[in-house]
């Protein structure tokens, strides 16, 4: 579903947070989500599931993409969760300038957020192996009961623990789901087209490297 910015929402000119996306936005997991997918599928007994239809449906939230690939997966969400712990840190690796930009943007008084339909716990775990954890002022994500993206309520959430409205807001993230997500919220939108996926798109901006956020920040 889409909630279309009312007429009289204007956004301001300088925003005072940037929530972003975390997997294919500030960390590239594709190769952590196949493996434990199929992993998960071979000690099911099932057959493997092909990369491409796998990474086609990150972002969508665990069980809807376990649910393409086995029955009954709200069944299978612990083991999948305890296999990706065991498996993640040597098959995912943070994109260049993450830190550096998440730095710029705390130091440069502009509140940070993650915004994920990734399990808030396995979120936490990520970017806590990565020396991230320090640079977000909150985390949201999945088995918090919010509803997930593109719904807006998580994104709701986060701006009210940052103290600022949704238009004063950027968000950034690497799918259509999470520009349908900023649009609904009334957020400023930035996809992250790191490989040039996306040949049109309704974000306010697109980039391909994450520091070309700073651009959007006065004085950052």
């Amino acid at each position: 579903m889409y909630w279309p910015r009312r007429a009289d929402d204007k956004r301001k000119k300088v925003a005072k947070a940037a929530l972003f996306d975390l997997d294919g936005t500030l960390v590239e997991s594709d190769a952590a989500v196949v493996w434990c997918v199929n992993e998960l599928l071979r000690r099911l007994s099932l057959p493997p599931a092909d990369p491409a239809e796998i990474i086609g449906l990150i972002g969508v939230g665990l069980t809807p993409l376990l649910k393409e690939f086995m029955p009954e997966p709200e069944a299978h969400v612990a083991e999948y969760q305890r296999l990706y712990r065991q498996g993640f840190g040597d098959r995912t690796k943070v994109y260049e300038g993450t830190a550096v930009t998440l730095s710029a943007l705390r130091k440069a008084g502009i509140k940070t957020g993650l915004v994920t339909n990734r399990n808030k716990d396995l979120a936490v775990t990520i970017v806590a192996h990565f020396g991230l954890d320090d640079l977000f002022d909150t985390l949201i994500g999945d088995g918090e009961g919010w509803p997930l993206k593109p719904d807006p309520a998580m994104v709701f959430e986060a701006c009210r623990r940052l103290g600022v409205e949704p238009r004063e807001t950027i968000l950034a993230g690497d799918t259509l789901i999470d520009v349908a997500t900023g649009r609904n919220a009334g957020c400023e939108t930035v996809l992250l087209n790191y490989k040039g996926v996306y040949k049109e798109s309704d974000a306010d901006h697109v980039i391909v490297s994450l520091p070309k956020i700073l651009d959007f920040f006065k004085g950052s």
